[in-house]
Formats: structure tokens, sequence, C-alpha cells
């Protein structure tokens, strides 16, 4: 949990984040904090309970009902009634509230990733979450040396950068800061002679992978790969999100797997003009200027502005 708690205060600016898990007698499970210390499981478990009279549904991401809170964002994951889970990132008191626009892409990873950061939490047997998981195209990749120094780089963070994807990237020459104790285990595991199917690490929303090079270098360079992961059921998450109707999710389908109008056409047994319809709408409703925009949202892909 300490690595979805980093990286989810990283992504909202927050200062430290809190968590508690409960069983459906409300009894803790398992606290963690950014500090250390025990959380405030009071103010946890009052906040779940608003949350819960305020007849929302999980995963669900929000500013504190209570007042006093405003500068706290929750995460509260799970079931009502059974085993739950919820993370407060918070900040200063002299920072500015929270809006709703700062969980915005927090929203869009639990609504991803809930199910399996669930499962990692409460030991559940996770074999089904494993079928749902799918990784992405293309993996963020960088070398280190033995001592964890980063070496190279493809792609590093970019600037302060928001979206998820940049926090798990290489930024001013070292390594994802997210990531160290998760590097740090794998470079242990190395060095203790482990073999190479042992040296990759299980996150609920990532894999990463360690491997040695072969290198004209007298010392190892070691190459280190995350590959994103994601539920094959988001698209249908983010549909819903969208308001996206169920044909015009058929219609997005086709168009993500690369066929052309006149083939959806076709396949769905309707004219090209209702396609272009259906794919014009679709692009009004996530407010995306092109097919190729439409398709990085609907795929959970952070749309950064270019000036």
């Amino acid at each position: 949990m300490r690595i979805v708690g980093e990286l989810v205060t990283r992504l909202a600016g927050g200062e430290g984040w809190e968590f508690a898990a409960l069983d459906r007698d409300d009894e803790i499970i398992v606290t963690g904090s950014s500090s250390g210390t025990a959380p405030d499981v009071a103010s946890l478990r009052a906040e779940v309970r608003l949350q819960r009279f305020g007849g929302t549904s999980l995963p669900h991401v929000s500013t504190a009902l209570s007042s006093e809170q405003r500068r706290s964002l929750f995460v509260i994951f799970g079931e009502f009634g059974d085993r739950i889970a919820i993370l407060r990132i918070g900040r200063s008191l002299n920072a500015k509230p929270f809006v709703s626009r700062d969980g915005a892409g927090i929203e869009r990873f639990f609504r991803q990733h809930a199910e399996a950061i669930a499962a990692s939490i409460f030991e559940v047997d996770s074999e089904h979450i494993d079928r749902l998981a799918v990784r992405r195209a293309a993996p963020i990749a960088f070398t280190i040396d033995t001592k964890g120094t980063l070496v190279s780089t493809i792609d590093e963070a970019d600037g302060e950068g928001s979206s998820l994807r940049t926090h798990l990237m290489p930024r001013n020459g070292e390594v994802p800061a997210v990531l160290r104790s998760v590097i740090a285990d794998l470079l242990e595991r190395y060095h203790a002679g482990f073999a190479a199917s042992d040296l990759v690490s299980i996150l609920p929303f990532a894999l990463v992978r360690l491997a040695p090079l072969r290198s004209r270098s007298p010392q190892a360079v070691l190459l280190i790969t995350i590959e994103w992961l994601r539920s094959r059921a988001s698209l249908e998450i983010t549909a819903a999100q969208y308001s996206i109707s169920k044909r015009e999710l058929q219609v997005l389908s086709a168009m993500l797997r690369g066929a052309a109008v006149a083939e959806i056409a076709a396949e769905l047994s309707i004219s090209e003009s209702t396609v272009v319809f259906h794919l014009k709408r679709m692009l009004k409703k996530t407010l995306s200027k092109n097919r190729t925009e439409l398709a990085a949202r609907m795929l959970g892909y952070e749309i950064s502005a270019v000036s």
C-alpha cells in the first residue's frame, strides 16, 4: 500500500497519506501512513460512514464531507458492509482546499485498479485479477548500475507532469521516487543470486522487472522495465463514465481494432453515415478533438494540452 499511497500523494500534490483497511465487523485489518506513525483511524472510519450514508458507489474519490477536512482527499474502495479500505491524502493548513478536478486522474486510476489493489491488501486469492489484467504495449524502460544509480533512459519525465505514468518515469537523472523501495528489493535479490524469473515485482497496477544486460563496460548494467497494467473491464467502466451507449461502445471497440468506417458498418449492419454519427457523438461526449484523442481517452491515457 505504501507504493500506492506515495503515487497518489504525488499525483494529488499532497504532503502525506494515511491508510486503514477494515473488516466487515469494522475491526482493523491493517493500517499505515507516510510518516510511519499510527493514522487517525477514527476520522477515517467517520469518512467511510459519511460517504456510505451519502449513497456513494465504490471506488469513490472525493474531498471530505466534513468541513474541517476540506484539505484532505479521500479514496474509499472495497464494499460497504464488507471489507473496506480508505486512503486519505492531506495537505498543509496553508494549502488551498482540494477541488473536484484534483481527483479526476486518481478516480480513473482506482476505477481500473481498485479490485487488484484491494485483493493485495486483503490477501484475497488474486488469480481472477491476474486473468483480467492486460499489459499496455509500451513499457517504461531505463538502465541502472548495481547500486541503483540511473545509467540511461529512453524517456524521462518532463516538468512536473500530473499523469500516473509520469510518476513511474525517471526524473532529474534519478530513478522514479515512488518505486525506489521496489527497485532496492529487486537489487537485493539480484545480488543474492536469484534466478531471472524471481527478479520481478508484481504490483496491483504494474509489473517491475530487472534483467542484467550484456555490456562491454566492466560494470554490470541492469535493465528495469515497468509494464503498466489495466483491467479488461476498464473500457466499459470508462464508457459508463462518459455515458457512451451500448451501440456507441460497439462502434468504438471496432474502431480500436483498426476497422474502417465501411467495415464497422458492415459488421454492425448499419449505414456508414450512422457509424460517423456515433463517432461524432462520442467525440462530443468525451470532449475529444479527433479519433486518436478519443481512443487515448477511452483507454485511460492522460490527454495533455499542447501549447
